[in-house]
């Protein structure tokens, strides 16, 4: 009896070893989207008008890094808080992958949705299906939906070259695209 409980303990020793070693190295596992989260300074504030936006950096749903403030100087941007559920969000989709087609030189247009129970592959899925060519964000633990305040989708904030909030607006816009434009002052 006590050779097989040596054994058992050994076997168990073994195994812990290894999950210690895969859970401690990184390199040795692949992230899925619940294990990433984003990278939020400790002195952010949240959004408002008028005020620098706040600085994160997450991952898209492809596994690319996004650094709000690297765009900084270099475009404007237009996030835009979505569901994949919501009829009216989907329905801006399009207008805005267009616009971002024509102006992606001056414009950066990123998707954030902060759905809870969807995984990734549903999110994916609306991505392909939609062909969006921005980038989009799955901030599945609210952590940057908490950055921009709000109680509706969509949710857009605009933000100027300089990285400043210039505009945010709840609810579905019909004409979404030439509020982009007179708001950022683009096309």
């Amino acid at each position: 009896m006590s050779q097989k409980l040596g054994a058992f303990l050994a076997i168990m020793a073994v195994i812990l070893i290894g999950y210690a070693m895969i859970r401690g190295n990184p390199e040795m596992h692949t992230s899925s989207a619940a294990d990433l989260r984003p990278t939020i300074p400790a002195d952010a504030l949240k959004a408002s008008e008028g005020q620098p936006a706040p600085d994160f950096t997450y991952f898209t749903i492809d596994g690319d890094e996004v650094r709000l403030s690297e765009y900084r100087g270099e475009k404007s941007l237009v996030l835009y808080f979505w569901e994949t559920a919501d009829s009216q969000c989907r329905s801006e989709l399009p207008a805005l992958r267009d616009f971002y087609k024509e102006n992606h030189d001056s414009v950066e247009i990123i998707a954030i949705t902060s759905e809870r129970l969807r995984n990734i592959e549903n999110i994916r899925s609306v991505v392909t299906g939609e062909v969006l060519p921005f980038k989009v964000l799955h901030d599945h633990d609210g952590s940057i939906a908490e950055l921009f305040p709000h109680t509706m989708i969509p949710f857009t904030v605009y933000i100027d070259s300089n990285g400043t909030v210039i505009k945010m607006a709840s609810g579905y816009n019909n004409d979404v695209i030439e509020d982009i434009r007179i708001t950022l002052g683009t096309g």
